[in-house]
């Protein structure tokens, strides 16, 4: 048997899982769903090198640090836990899709529809004092209309979200974990939006995922 032949030997493996906005849920007729996004800068990264496992994370709780942990980690077969709640289920399918992301759920978690992210605007996540363990609800419309501003950065659509606060140049939605996403083009005053939404403590600068999990495989 020639060299070319025999399997190959893997070095190391890298999977790189991506922290999650979870904005909101919804109902429609007796059927429910999640819509969200995967973010770019936060990231569980685990490396597995032959019998050593190595990982590296700077997810915060409010991205979804507990799910993202438990789900990377059954997709990197460290661990035989199983993924069972619907935002874990969901977590899965950011990491798998990318994107802006719209589930309904029948008899199991699925994809309804899938936006790209418009990487031209700019995003921002605002976190207040107030702890808010709730997903907010919205509507099935509202939820694709969000997806169709996202994705074509036309922030006309914003004034079609009841929760939404929307302004010349900006929209901010009501998130998970008391977090608000907000999308603009130039500039973001916080201060004037201070004025609207009460208690905010700090805000960070996110940029969306488009691409699904990142798995590097060296092999000898």
């Amino acid at each position: 048997m020639s060299n070319k032949t025999l399997p190959k030997k893997i070095l190391e493996e890298v999977y790189s899982c991506p922290g999650i906005v979870v904005i909101g849920k919804f109902e429609y007729r007796g059927l429910k769903g999640y819509f969200g996004f995967p973010i770019l800068r936060y990231r569980y990264i685990i490396i597995k090198h032959q019998d050593s496992v190595k990982e590296i994370i700077n997810i915060p709780q409010i991205l979804g640090k507990d799910y993202v942990v438990k789900v990377c980690r059954n997709i990197a077969s460290i661990e035989s836990n199983v993924v069972e709640s619907d935002i874990e289920e969901f977590t899965r399918l950011l990491m798998y899709l990318g994107g802006y992301v719209v589930t309904i759920k029948d008899n199991a978690l699925r994809p309804l529809s899938l936006f790209l992210m418009n990487t031209k605007m700019k995003y921002k996540l605002l976190k207040t004092r107030t702890e808010k363990n709730d997903i907010p609800s919205y509507e099935l419309g509202e939820a694709l209309i969000t997806g169709l501003m996202f994705q074509e950065g036309s922030l006309k659509y914003c004034s079609y979200i009841e929760k939404a606060y929307g302004g010349e140049n900006y929209c901010i939605l009501p998130a998970w974990h008391g977090i608000y996403v907000a999308v603009y083009k130039d500039r973001l005053d916080l201060a004037k939006v201070s004025d609207i939404i009460c208690g905010i403590d700090y805000a960070i600068d996110i940029k969306p995922e488009n691409n699904p999990i990142r798995h590097v495989i060296k092999i000898d």
